[in-house]
């Protein structure tokens, strides 16, 4: 029995339940099990989800800096080639004084030991090789598959100040000079000189040097693979470009300093100093222009004076986000374990007044409902894009970076010489005219470079079910030929609805070349666009209105594609993981109207049943509250077809649930009132007028959502 201290004492069912249970101990003991369970669940998943992404940040960011060491291994090796030849070639010349033949066939022999070298020279102090002669400085210069010898003694004067490459050696010994162009190699070079001696002194006789091409530099830059869209390149010790994936920064001279001041990123201006200063270490940076975090590791090449810079981003880092999800789903469980069982003992509800019970009741019901904001907010960070392998497209440097490795693997694969076309995208309307069909419509357009008039004008856009397109303007800029069309297409797609109204869905416009005979590939035409951050808009028109949907971002990207076919075309082009360009369009529902037009109503009519169940005595008529309760049934299957009918999907949404919760909740209710209106002896129910079943409606309605929540929201 209960202590007849206690005011308003407990209904005798429970009373009953609790002594066969051992007493009040065991209900504190099993709130307190819960209560620590609970903690202890979301102690470990919000401490795993920590754990996991720290550590998984962390290892990718080492990843970045082993990647940064063997890029500049690489290169550093084949510059250590350069080193050697020049140091074979002084020993050589410090024997022995050899003549003009002897000393150009060294010469050729060292350049053609040297595959990675461009040219080879040496040049002799004013008559330091014949008295007869000034100026002797002969070069052995690689012409595709021929060796070519020049005397640059004949036509340039080397002793003038102005020639580093000869005077800087002479006064500080062996040494790498900033890149320059070489006028008798008619290229740009990156040089190693050392001075040579007088056979049997100490006294300087020349100057023995080695040019390596930049353009030789750059393709070896260029094939590292940093990540999918990451990449490297090389500064000077002016923090001058010697190679970058966009070449104008190299060909018109630019400075990293130039780079940082012109975007106002103090970051940048950091990375040069620390670079140009022959530091080794990284600097994280986010781009204004992208919107993405990335990080630039930094090491300087050997004793060049040149610094690789690789560029890594952070996005492509391999988040497992399902897995983050799970973690934050279970701690969103524990919490809410732990604060309901918590909120019981607090309010004593075990052994309470019928005040504290419904405080506890309905204190519950809220941290259910709060568990399950959490699960969506939690949810709505996943992206559906970040789970696939394909390459986003928002800047030149990945863009150039994707075309070298297309242009690598048609070379490994004997294929014919890419070709790539730029093609842009400007949408003006996109309406979702079912649920699975999207019309869009605006202006597609391609620019054509001078040799490529064989290049078939056009595109085909693949998963649309009609696509009409006509000519709007054909014009001449440049090297280029641009043609653009007016398109209205109907995309036909497999839109993904079962976490509505939590869903997102990615419009694409997927994009074939015109004719699949010729290596054809199209590439976005950034250059056309003001800026490629997908936040942006890029190619979407800023009016546009969607309604019921929030705009994430538009972007490029390539996705792979496997074909069961050759199109009849046999072995020219590859059919496995080839990457198709696609535009997309991110969209995020904008919940606000699904609630208002299906969770409100439901909210109402479980309020309603609530009320119902709360009314209900012994003296109604059964039949009376059952036709009450079915009322809201009718309602409530109404509105679920409508959902069906919208989507028309086999499959079951998230939605969904709500109503089946609510079936559940009507036949609670009707079954309750029905026993209770009857007169049943069944205590749980007619103890304390109806109370259990009463406490019970909102915690086991949310609940039950909660409950479903966790299982849809994996």
């Amino acid at each position: 029995m209960m202590p007849s201290a206690l005011p308003d004492p407990l209904p005798e069912p429970i009373q009953e339940a609790v002594a066969a249970a051992g007493g009040i101990g065991i209900r504190k003991l099993l709130l307190w099990l819960t209560t620590l369970v609970g903690l202890a669940v979301a102690i470990g998943c919000g401490g795993g989800f920590l754990n996991y992404r720290t550590t998984m940040l962390d290892t990718a960011l080492h990843q970045t800096q082993v990647e940064a060491e063997r890029a500049a291994t690489s290169v550093e090796g084949k510059l250590a080639t350069i080193e050697a030849s020049a140091k074979g070639l002084e020993d050589n010349l410090d024997k022995s004084d050899l003549p003009a033949a002897e000393i150009e066939a060294e010469l050729r022999a060292a350049l053609q030991a040297n595959p990675d070298a461009l040219s080879v020279g040496v040049a002799y102090m004013p008559f330091a090789h014949d008295p007869k002669v000034r100026l002797y400085a002969p070069i052995a210069i690689r012409s595709r598959d021929q060796i070519n010898m020049k005397d640059a003694g004949t036509f340039n004067e080397y002793t003038t100040p102005n020639h580093d490459w000869y005077s800087v050696p002479l006064a500080k010994g062996p040494t790498w000079l900033e890149p320059h162009y070489g006028v008798a190699t008619n290229a740009f070079l990156v040089q190693y000189a050392r001075p040579f001696k007088w056979p049997g002194q100490d006294k300087p006789r020349g100057v023995v040097f080695v040019n390596y091409s930049l353009e030789r530099i750059r393709d070896q830059v260029a094939a590292l693979e940093i990540g999918k869209t990451g990449y490297a390149f090389i500064i000077s010790k002016t923090s001058a470009y010697v190679s970058h994936p966009v070449s104008e920064y190299y060909r018109e001279g630019k400075t990293l300093y130039q780079i940082a001041k012109e975007k106002g990123q103090p970051k940048l201006d950091l990375l040069a100093r620390e670079a140009t200063a022959g530091h080794t270490g990284f600097v994280d940076y986010t781009d204004p222009e992208t919107n993405q975090d990335a990080r630039y590791n930094y090491r300087p090449l050997g004793d060049t004076g040149l610094s690789l810079v690789t560029k890594s981003k952070i996005d492509e880092i391999g988040l497992d986000q399902r897995l983050l999800h799970r973690f934050q789903k279970g701690f969103a469980l524990g919490m809410v374990a732990f604060l309901g069982a918590g909120i019981t003992l607090l309010l004593r509800a075990n052994l309470a007044t019928h005040h504290n019970i419904w405080k506890a009741s309905f204190a519950i019901s809220i941290v259910m409902m709060a568990g399950i904001g959490y699960i969506w907010n939690a949810a709505a960070r996943i992206s559906p894009y970040l789970e696939g392998n394909n390459t986003k497209i928002v800047d030149r440097q990945s863009l150039n970076k994707f075309q070298d490795r297309v242009i690598r693997d048609a070379y490994r694969m004997h294929l014919p010489p890419p070709q790539f076309v730029p093609t842009g995208f400007f949408i003006e309307t996109v309406d979702f005219t079912q649920a699975y069909n999207a019309d869009v419509m605006g202006y597609v357009w391609q620019k054509f470079k001078r040799g490529q008039e064989k290049v078939t004008r056009g595109v085909v856009m693949a998963e649309a079910t009609s696509t009409s397109m006509s000519e709007a303007y054909r014009r001449t800029e440049g090297e280029y030929e641009v043609v653009g069309w007016q398109f209205k297409s109907t995309l036909r797609q497999q839109f993904d609805y079962s976490r509505y109204p939590f869903d997102q869905q990615d419009i694409w416009v997927r994009l074939w070349p015109k004719d699949v005979r010729q290596n054809i590939w199209l590439v976005p035409d950034l250059a056309s666009y003001d800026q490629t951050v997908p936040t942006a808009l890029p190619g979407l028109e800023h009016d546009l209105v969607l309604a019921g949907w929030k705009i994430d971002g538009t972007f490029f990207d390539f996705k792979p594609r496997t074909y069961n076919t050759n199109f009849g075309v046999s072995g020219a082009l590859p059919q496995h993981d080839v990457p198709e360009l696609h535009y997309n369009i991110l969209l995020r529902r904008n919940v606000t109207g699904p609630f208002i037009s299906n969770i409100i109503p439901l909210l109402m009519v479980s309020l309603m049943l609530f009320s119902t169940m709360m009314g209900v005595n012994p003296k109604d008529k059964p039949w009376i509250i059952i036709g009450s309760i079915a009322s809201s049934f009718f309602t409530i299957v109404l509105a679920h077809s409508k959902v069906r009918d919208t989507f028309g999907t086999s499959d079951i949404i998230y939605m969904e649930y709500f109503y089946l919760v609510m079936y559940m909740a009507v036949g609670y209710v009707a079954l309750n009132s029905f026993l209770y209106a009857t007169g049943t002896k069944w205590k749980l129910i007619t103890g304390r007028d109806n109370l259990l079943p009463r406490l019970g409606y909102c915690p086991i309605l949310v609940g039950s959502i909660l409950i479903i929540t966790a299982l849809v929201f994996k």
